[in-house]
């Protein structure tokens, strides 16, 4: 029981303490962040979004014209199986097209043109007799070997102007 009242004493102290006359001041709470600090973080998270906002465009456009180059190489790597399953063989040109030649299996990427430096030829059981291919958009080029029999595309070259800084 001493302990009791010991405890209650010391809060009986404390509350005369606080409420005597004069002796009462209002505390002042600070719950929150002051303007200043405010546009600090303001300021600092500017600073760090001009630096990496450009760089964030070029990481997207690198990996666009990767997702690009991947396509075209899918896409030609297939046309063997696609001619196979159709029954009859085709071409990639290197002059425009005449009207018996039928078209081959494949789509590009939106943009990009394939340009052969020769006739590259499929035969109806999907045999291709090879030859070279330069995909183009723009500035961008990549050029692919496709080597017989199959025509599994290898990346010679491969040139993406530099991005403006």
């Amino acid at each position: 029981m001493p302990i009791l009242v010991l405890s209650l004493s010391t809060s009986v102290d404390m509350h005369h303490h606080f409420f005597k006359k004069g002796s009462y001041r209002k505390k002042r709470y600070s719950f929150g962040f002051t303007m200043l600090e405010l546009l600090v973080v303001l300021f600092l998270f500017s600073i760090i979004a001009a630096i990496v906002t450009p760089r964030l465009f070029q990481v997207y456009e690198s990996f666009n014209d990767r997702l690009d180059k991947d396509e075209i190489v899918l896409q030609l790597a297939n046309i063997g199986t696609k001619v196979m399953r159709r029954g009859f063989g085709g071409r990639i040109s290197a002059t425009p097209p005449q009207k018996n030649t039928s078209p081959l299996p494949y789509e590009l990427p939106q943009g990009w043109k394939l340009t052969p430096d020769r006739d590259i030829i499929w035969l109806d059981n999907g045999v291709c007799l090879g030859g070279t291919v330069h995909a183009i958009k723009g500035q961008k080029k990549l050029v692919l070997i496709l080597e017989r029999p199959l025509c599994e595309p290898k990346t010679v070259y491969s040139y993406a102007p530099p991005s403006p800084r």
